[in-house]
């Protein structure tokens, strides 16, 4: 039985239907009543009630996929969801000897790095990415099955806008000319939602324990947007000129994981 915290999120959801179509035994937590059976409506701070409904479900795998995300505060405040919640959770599994997935992401870093590995020093610039931190580095003092996952960035459909390929496949879904700004020639390799899904899926069926990075292909922003406009919007794009340096940002795998084509996820987003 696994239980995935934060069922109602980008990632939450995507997991669940990954799991039905595995047919896989689970049940979601979240703060949403999504009217079934195999999920229950839950304020994730109130941390008495959660154990109880873990006791009573007994899962042998909890996957917490709740964040509270907010890159704009940067002096270091305990939150409930992103430390709390995980602490909580560490705890839990470490007593009932079971395993704990934690999400987690680059952002323990900080931003300001081109590559992000094993090797990168931890300075996270934010609120989120030092609670981020300090869930991590508690969960790997205490002696648990754990993984944690750090990725650079997620996309697909339904994807959050605070990562701007989301809303350039919202928009290209829409028939809206997606946007280019300067010249589009940094790379990334944010990882699609779906290879996600399975590599989670992946360390629970290989009993895998530790700390991976996982990112997609890498590609540049301009051929990004030229994938996305020539799928949805016959290669039109809106170009906005701006002289903004960015740098590269890339996530070094540490595990071997075939990941999809970008071209090929936009052609499954667009038959979603």
């Amino acid at each position: 039985m696994i239980c995935v915290i934060g069922s109602n999120g980008f990632v939450g959801k995507n997991f669940c239907k990954f799991l039905i179509k595995k047919k896989q035994n689970f049940f979601g937590l979240s703060r949403k009543n999504l009217n079934s059976k195999s999920y229950i409506k839950i304020n994730l701070s109130n941390l008495k009630k959660l154990e109880k409904i873990l006791n009573a479900k007994k899962p042998n795998v909890i996957v917490n996929l709740a964040a509270k995300v907010d890159f704009k505060k940067k002096k270091y405040l305990k939150c409930k969801i992103n430390f709390d919640l995980p602490k909580f959770l560490t705890d839990y599994s470490a007593k009932k000897k079971i395993k704990f997935i934690q999400m987690s992401g680059s952002i323990v870093h900080g931003s300001q790095f081109k590559s992000y590995s094993t090797n990168t020093p931890l300075k996270p610039d934010s609120n989120y990415g030092k609670n981020k931190l300090k869930a991590d580095e508690y969960i790997q003092k205490k002696k648990v099955d754990y993984v944690i996952i750090r990725t650079g960035g997620i996309y697909g459909k339904g994807g959050p806008f605070h990562l701007g390929i989301n809303k350039s496949i919202s928009d290209g879904l829409k028939k809206i000319k997606p946007k280019l700004e300067g010249k589009g020639n940094f790379i990334r390799n944010y990882i699609y939602v779906n290879d996600l899904c399975r590599f989670i899926y992946l360390t629970i069926k290989k009993n895998k324990k530790g700390v991976f990075y996982i990112g997609g292909e890498k590609i540049k922003l301009k051929k990004i947007i030229k994938i996305i406009s020539n799928k949805f919007t016959k290669g039109k794009y809106e170009h906005i000129k701006n002289n903004k340096i960015i740098k590269n940002q890339i996530i070094k795998n540490n595990i071997s994981f075939k990941y999809t084509s970008f071209k090929k996820t936009i052609d499954e987003v667009a038959v979603l």
